[in-house]
């Protein structure tokens, strides 16, 4: 039988694991790339868009185009050009 502190570890090492792997898919695939339209995202998740741009793959400029949806909460975004990739 396993301790609650084993089984604590197990799951924390699986979440590590698949955060590992989320991160590692959003690396050799590239999402906003332009021409790309999100079409239901909510606005916290716009910070997410420009970290990856910016952060993550080393742009140092973009256009980007965002739109209300008719639902008055969700946003469409649309990254429309970025630059300076390192």
């Amino acid at each position: 039988m396993k301790k609650g502190s084993q089984i604590r570890a197990e799951i924390l090492d699986k979440d590590l694991r698949n955060l590992a792997a989320e991160f590692t898919e959003k690396l050799e695939t590239d999402p906003y790339q332009p021409g790309v339209i999100h079409p239901q995202i909510y606005p916290d998740d716009l910070q997410e868009v420009v970290e990856d741009l910016f952060y993550i793959r080393g742009y140092s400029e973009s256009v980007i185009k965002i739109k209300r949806n008719k639902d008055g909460v969700s946003i469409s975004v649309e990254v429309l050009d970025r630059t300076g990739n390192k």
